[in-house]
């Protein structure tokens, strides 16, 4: 017998006899009570459905007695069967309820030495520079991305969170991004999470998720957690009534919250699915050029040769950890504030702004223990400098163009490979000089055509049809104009 939770609203149990289908996955609270709702397949034969609370001897008894009569099968094997499933079931409940257990992880108490080791290197004049590079030990290339994601984690620790969103097809990379990014935060200041229900959110203790960051490894998994994701990230902060027993046994209503300050980030290969929780987060693409995948292969043999240090990774690793480790909160200012606009043309300026000013923050808070600091009525507080909205504009220039590009990242990248090598051209040739199937050639073509970006120059369904790049194209245009003012920022 198997179980099979990789969709954990619909789990499988299957043996040689029946499969069984736990409609809608199980809950994780009152766990004095297992209710499910369950569907019997057999080969050629009806199926049955019956929702039942598997702890409940007399509801079980009765199923049992029908699934008998149903398919004429043995009372003892079905008995074992269902111990079996309750069992498997019972082990799944408490196996969510420990990775969704964010407490269980103590802080790690570090030396004087490693603290002053930590403290030396956040005091370094070229701080930015120095972390972009020491993340390039553990993976190759994607300099912008990697810093950004490292100071999106950070970020965490700020009244501000920040969010981010990792676009990209399957086997681009985002999942090495995110993990080799991911080992330089301490193991107890973040959750990674491969599937969740959409309740599960609800159930952890008031402040487990404070300053914590949640990694999701594909969105497509936490589906139905969107929501409450996007709850915890506008207002950083989860209701819901509960009903729960008091000690006399008489059931009543409580409000229970989860509190703090979190800090989200997900991969897929979905662009324009999750265009709510993308509102509220940084948007990144990957590199996929020629370049990068030969940047990626030499990084490969660098690293099994011994010409990278593994010692140093890993002392890189223990480094950034307690980098994170020994910041603490502190109240920023940024007297600059009034001088910082955005592009009127930006597509949902509120959320872009707030980004954005939430970036030159985290920033600041990075380079705290290098700042002087000043005191007034509500007590100390560290500046923003110049050179901190600098590094925020050069950050955030590729991600704000992504925010307002009508094309996904993998039909810009598209484009733009065939608008350096020809004015006219047909699929055949296409897909001759580029690595790409034909579906997803299609689908570039027609979204291109549809932002008269291209059209058809000739041809026909049955020989094929030759494509004409247009000379001029309007939202080329005003990408061009928002880049241009972009440069303009730094």
């Amino acid at each position: 017998m198997q179980i099979n939770t990789s969709n954990p609203e619909l789990i499988t149990y299957q043996d040689e006899e029946l499969a069984i289908l736990i409609l809608g996955g199980i809950k994780i609270s009152g766990l004095d009570r297992m209710k499910v709702t369950l569907k019997f397949e057999r080969k050629e034969e009806y199926p049955l459905r019956y929702s039942v609370d598997l702890y409940n001897p007399v509801q079980v008894g009765k199923l049992i007695e029908k699934v008998r009569e149903h398919y004429e099968l043995e009372e003892d094997y079905l008995i074992d069967l269902f111990n079996q499933l309750t069992n498997e079931l019972e082990k799944y409940r408490f196996e969510i309820m420990e990775s969704l257990s964010a407490s269980t992880r103590k802080e790690k108490y570090i030396t004087n030495g490693e603290k002053r080791e930590a403290v030396e290197f956040l005091s370094r004049s070229s701080l930015m520079k120095d972390t972009q590079e020491r993340i390039g030990l553990l993976m190759a290339g994607e300099p912008i991305n990697r810093l950004l994601m490292y100071l999106v984690f950070t970020s965490r620790k700020t009244p501000n969170p920040l969010h981010l969103i990792c676009f990209g097809i399957s086997g681009e990379g985002k999942s090495h991004l995110q993990e080799s990014v991911g080992q330089l935060i301490p193991d107890e200041d973040k959750l990674e999470i491969t599937s969740i229900t959409k309740n599960a959110l609800y159930y952890f203790k008031d402040q487990d998720l404070d300053k914590k960051v949640l990694l999701l490894e594909d969105i497509d998994g936490v589906e139905s957690a969107l929501f409450p994701l996007r709850e915890l990230q506008s207002k950083k902060q989860l209701t819901k009534s509960l009903t729960v027993k008091d000690p006399t046994g008489q059931l009543k209503t409580v409000i229970h919250s989860v509190k703090g300050n979190v800090t989200i980030v997900g991969a897929t290969t979905r662009e324009n699915i999750y265009e709510d929780n993308s509102n509220r987060s940084l948007l990144i693409h990957l590199d996929t050029s020629p370049e990068q995948d030969q940047r990626i292969i030499q990084y490969q043999r660098d690293l099994f040769s011994g010409k990278i240090d593994k010692g140093l990774i890993d002392q890189t690793k223990e480094i950034f950890s307690n980098m994170q480790r020994v910041l603490v909160p502190v109240r920023i200012v940024n007297p600059f504030s009034d001088q910082i606009s955005l592009p009127p043309f930006i597509k949902t300026p509120r959320r872009a702004m707030r980004i954005y000013l939430s970036l030159i923050e985290t920033i600041t808070f990075y380079h705290q223990y290098q700042r002087r600091k000043f005191k007034d009525e509500s007590g100390h507080y560290i500046k923003t400098t110049k050179e901190d909205i600098t590094w925020a504009n050069v950050l955030l220039k590729e991600s704000l163009l992504q925010r307002n590009d009508e094309l996904s990242s993998g039909c810009r990248s598209f484009y733009n490979q065939i608008k350096s090598k020809y004015k006219t051209f047909t699929t055949r040739e296409i897909k001759a000089d580029f690595r790409i199937n034909q579906s997803t050639l299609k689908k570039y073509i027609k979204r291109l055509m549809e932002e008269d970006y291209l059209r058809i120059k000739s041809g026909d369904k049955h020989k094929g049809f030759s494509y004409e790049l247009l000379s001029e194209v309007p939202n080329e245009r005003r990408r061009e104009e928002l880049k241009e003012v972009l440069e303009q920022m730094n």
